[in-house]
């Protein structure tokens, strides 16, 4: 947890505005020393930074008061190419909490920020000013008893006025203020807003346990060797805070207490344990060969030259003895092959879980899944291969594509809440949530494999299907479920009674 110390206001102040909530502000306009004792970085205990051995002491750093505002210098002799200087790279300003008196920070707290605001200065001896003007941030774990290194968080960049920044709006080329917030738990921030996940970690990162910070990046067409011409400045950085919450409080509201065992009392007794519909039990009852006419499986292939889906023994070295096996020959992108088992009468219940667990040996076939042969008013999701890595496209998904490995088995749930007309689709442990608004029957009627062959993958060889199952339940997550094994009961009530009293 966070530990604070009384310092002066004008330097640094801590500001607790709730009982979740730290508010950690560094203006950045004057030195922070609190006689903490020093580290390899910096050996006075200076807070705020610049390391002063090489490959860092490219630069130099001063505090202003020039403007309404103070703020912290960079000055930059990232010169590329230059000998004895790190090919055009600068670091700094540091800060270092502990140095500052904070020791750790927990910063996984849902919301917890990181915000300051900064600006980047090239002059004309500068090749191609601001064509690069980079500012990335990046927070460390040390062991402060051994000043050792163990793991860091990078956001990324943070700010650039050159092309390789794609967020709008951006900072320009003239030097002027630019305000950054960091979602500090988000891993898979698209920093440069191009559709990728930016944040990259390295060793044992902890963001439990964060002790200092840098801003740091590239100066590359600098001007001559020694001219201090070109700098970075940082002012008003801000961390907002929260602490882990209780660890079984159940309406959010931060505290374990009489609210929570209330709403853990009213489900007492209570299951969520799926009840079984269909069970393909490994296909191990099956005979091997043509799969339709077994069990309820008809026939879903536009070619009947192609022939049908197939039960053959596992031949991936997965252990999985019986498995399906859908195989279309060719590169006709207009047909496909496939099999569906229809169910007599749809779940009546709220919640139908369909999985199974799927290898495929590559990802360019198009793999399609639905309720019904027909796919009218389908509950689907559809993996378009052609090299794209199978990206599963339903109606509408939040939060991005899901994709599929080559070469491995992977396990697929999809979660259908056929009241809410929306549906969870699980890859391994990831998942997105998908809108399926435009379905005209709700009701769940079996499930569908169509694999239609495609130019790019040619004779990309056989998808293969095991352990397919189909159940209901009138509820996917109970209120106080702790251990999450389907009930409500006596083992979740004593999680509750253990956490009593919990407030942050």
């Amino acid at each position: 947890m966070i530990r604070s110390v009384l310092l002066a206001s004008a330097v640094l102040g801590l500001v607790g505005t709730s009982f979740a909530q730290t508010i950690i502000q560094i203006p950045m306009d004057q030195q922070i020393n609190v006689g903490v004792p020093g580290t390899a970085q910096s050996p006075n205990g200076d807070a705020i930074y610049v390391p002063n051995s090489q490959p860092f002491n490219d630069s130099w750093m001063e505090f202003r008061n020039d403007e309404t505002e103070g703020y912290c210098r960079n000055h930059l002799f990232g010169n590329f190419g230059t000998t004895g200087h790190f090919n055009g790279w600068y670091y700094g300003p540091y800060i270092d909490f502990n140095l500052a008196g904070y020791g750790e920070l927990y910063c996984l707290g849902a919301g917890s920020t990181l915000e300051f605001d900064a600006r980047y200065f090239q002059d004309w001896t500068n090749a191609n000013p601001y064509n690069d003007a980079p500012i990335f941030t990046r927070v460390y774990n040390y062991n402060i008893a051994t000043d050792t290194y163990q793991g860091f968080v990078d956001y990324g960049m943070r700010y650039q006025t050159g092309p390789f920044f794609y967020c709008d709006p951006k900072p320009t080329g003239a030097p002027e203020w630019f305000h950054v917030t960091i979602d500090l738990d988000d891993l898979n921030a698209d920093a440069n807003c191009d559709s990728t996940d930016d944040t990259t970690t390295g060793g044992a990162f902890d963001l439990a346990r964060v002790s200092r910070m840098r801003f740091y990046g590239t100066d590359w067409n600098s001007g001559v060797l020694g001219d201090p011409s070109d700098y970075v400045d940082v002012k008003n950085v801000k961390l907002t805070l929260y602490p882990p919450p209780c660890a079984a409080d159940l309406n959010d509201d931060g505290q374990t207490d009489l609210s929570d065992l209330t709403l853990l009392l009213s489900n007492f007794g209570s299951s969520s344990t799926p009840v079984s519909v269909w069970d393909s039990a490994g296909f191990t009852a099956y005979t091997l060969g043509d799969l339709p006419g077994q069990d309820g499986w008809v026939d879903d292939t536009t070619v009947p030259a192609w022939g049908m889906a197939q039960v053959v023994d596992d031949p991936t070295g997965g252990g999985n003895g019986k498995v399906m096996s859908i195989d279309p020959p060719g590169i006709d992108d207009a047909n496909w092959l496939g099999a569906a088992r229809p169910l007599d009468t749809p779940p009546p219940q709220r919640f139908v879980i369909l999985e199974w667990d799927q290898y495929r040996g590559s990802l360019t076939d198009n793999v399609w899944m639905a309720d019904a042969i027909a796919f009218d008013g389908w509950w689907s999701i559809q993996w378009d291969g052609g090299g794209a890595g199978g990206p599963i496209f339903p109606y509408s998904f939040s939060g991005g594509t899901l994709t599929l490995s080559a070469g491995v088995w992977q396990h697929i749930r999809y979660e259908i809440d056929t009241n809410l007309m929306v549906a969870k689709v699980i890859v391994g442990g990831d998942s997105r949530s998908a809108n399926y608004s435009e379905v005209t029957d709700p009701d769940v009627d079996g499930i569908v494999f169509e694999v239609v062959p495609t130019a790019a993958g040619g004779e990309d060889g056989p998808i293969y299907i095991d352990n397919l199952k189909i159940a209901q339940t009138n509820s996917l997550a109970l209120v106080g479920d702790y251990d999450v094994d389907g009930d409500v009961d006596l083992s979740d009530l004593t999680v509750l009674l253990s956490d009593f009293g919990c407030s942050p």
